[in-house]
């Protein structure tokens, strides 16, 4: 009967075994990155985490090597005004930057040159994603208008109203079939990425959503607003009425932070999120324990950028104090 008894004690071993690893998750200081000399507005890893990719209100956008710890580019006069949005392409050889100048630019970073100039936007872009095939690109600006270009023609082929509000977060899941953004009217889309159809909306801050991100597994979406909270929100891809597409609940609220929370990421764990603030801090969230992990201090200026290496081995996190701070993930 031994065998029996080890088969029952198993859910409650796995879950020790879980609970205590996330539980051990800590973020160490490794390096900090100067250089720019205005605030960084992005900043995003490459697919294989050799590089981060920064934009800066100092019109420059840079990349720097994370093995090597130092600058590997500055793409200096990159826009005629400031930078405000970085995105790899899914095979980490090219940068897209939108600007306060209307434009999008997609630069080689092997070369440091532009490939191509994407124009259309009336006013400054703030949102900007790749689609995990490499086709296209989504932006979007002051005007709630979701924005598609073709990567290989440049030209814009779709416009399409989104939200009542503008929006200055998008994002992809993993596998490219949904999509997220997050919007001045409190609320987060939910989209279908093919054909860009609204399968929900999710409403539960009281303020400005800032971002929305996917975990990894495309189950979660994490959110951060103007209310200075940060939740937790399950992925629910049947569509749903009007009438009851604002009831979704959220999954978790976390709160912690003492101002605006700018910016999430997730781990690839699917359990561990941050969060950074204008309270200068960043701060981890297990999901699993439902409490704050750690809190990270260092930062000078609000917090406007953080992200995960693909293999979580590395959490960046950028500012208005000009600098980007490397983090160990233990």
């Amino acid at each position: 009967m031994k065998w029996i008894k080890f088969l029952l004690s198993l859910p409650v071993l796995f879950f020790f075994i879980m609970a205590t690893a996330y539980g051990q998750y800590k973020a160490t200081l490794v390096q900090t990155f100067t250089g720019h000399v205005a605030g960084i507005r992005s900043i995003a890893f490459s697919p294989d985490g050799k590089f981060i990719a920064s934009a800066s209100a100092d019109n420059t956008v840079r990349i720097w090597n994370v093995k090597e710890m130092k600058i590997e580019r500055s793409i200096w006069k990159a826009h005629r005004l400031p930078v405000t949005v970085v995105a790899f392409s899914p095979d980490g050889k090219y940068v897209a930057s939108g600007s306060d100048d209307k434009t999008i630019k997609i630069w080689d970073i092997s070369k440091g040159v532009a490939v191509k100039e994407l124009k259309g936007h009336r006013t400054g872009i703030r949102g900007l994603a790749y689609s995990p095939d490499g086709k296209h690109l989504v932006s979007s600006d002051f005007d709630p208008t979701l924005h598609v270009w073709s990567i290989e023609t440049g030209k814009e082929i779709l416009k399409k109203p989104a939200h009542a509000l503008p929006f200055f977060s998008i994002d992809f899941n993993h596998s490219g079939n949904l999509m997220a953004t997050a919007s001045m009217d409190n609320l987060i889309n939910l989209w279908n990425a093919k054909d860009l159809t609204l399968i929900r909306s999710y409403g539960g801050h009281s303020d400005i959503v800032f971002q929305a991100k996917f975990s990894k597994n495309s189950t979660l979406l994490a959110s951060c607003s103007r209310d200075s909270t940060v939740k937790i929100w399950e992925v629910d891809s049947t569509a749903s009425s009007t009438s009851s597409y604002l009831r979704t609940p959220e999954k978790l609220t976390f709160k912690g932070h003492s101002d605006y929370v700018l910016t999430v990421a997730f781990h690839p764990n699917n359990d561990l999120v941050a969060s950074g603030s204008a309270d200068k801090t960043v701060k981890l969230w297990s999901i699993s324990e439902n409490k704050e992990v750690q809190t990270l201090t260092g930062h000078t200026a609000s917090v406007q950028s953080i992200a995960f290496s693909g293999d979580g081995k590395y959490l960046a996190t950028a500012g208005s104090d000009h600098n980007i701070m490397l983090w160990r993930i233990k």
